[in-house]
């Protein structure tokens, strides 16, 4: 797929982040938006026997190449395609954008875990972890996890 074959199957409009068909597919008419949800909530789109993510092919419709690394939703929320709230950025800077904790946490808290009895704060910089501090409190160690990622430059 490139973007000239893209752009004969599909328009997208950047200011609202939605693909539709230029051509009739089978049952489906021109003019229809293109497009089904995934189970992790991203859109997918079925062109010529493949599937692409709707964020990665806006990015290839827009730039007129494939994005270089992952394309990031800077709103979070993995739904929103607008050319505005998509960029080109390595894993790393990726993850900065995460806003819950992994399902198994100790605590549910974005950056803080059960340790001896207290909360531990860490942050991952580049790589490596940052330990941040035991705290008593799981709201202390919350509010350090997040003055360190505040503190972070992702841009």
């Amino acid at each position: 797929m490139n973007a000239e074959e893209l752009k004969k199957n599909l328009s997208y409009d950047p200011e609202t982040g939605i693909f539709t068909w230029i051509v009739s597919r089978g049952s489906v008419p021109a003019g229809t938006v293109a497009g089904t949800r995934s189970m992790s909530g991203y859109l997918r789109v079925k062109i010529g026997g493949s599937t692409y993510y709707a964020h990665r092919l806006a990015h290839l419709y827009m730039a007129g190449k494939w994005p270089e690394h992952e394309v990031d939703h800077v709103n979070g929320q993995k739904d929103d395609n607008r050319w505005v709230n998509l960029r080109d950025v390595t894993g790393l800077l990726n993850c900065q954008n995460q806003t819950k904790a992994r399902k198994g946490s100790s605590t549910g808290v974005l950056g803080v875990s059960k340790f001896r009895g207290r909360f531990k704060a860490q942050i991952t910089v580049k790589g490596k972890q940052k330990f941040l501090g035991l705290f008593d409190s799981e709201v202390d160690a919350s509010d350090a996890y997040r003055a360190a990622k505040a503190a972070v430059s992702v841009f």
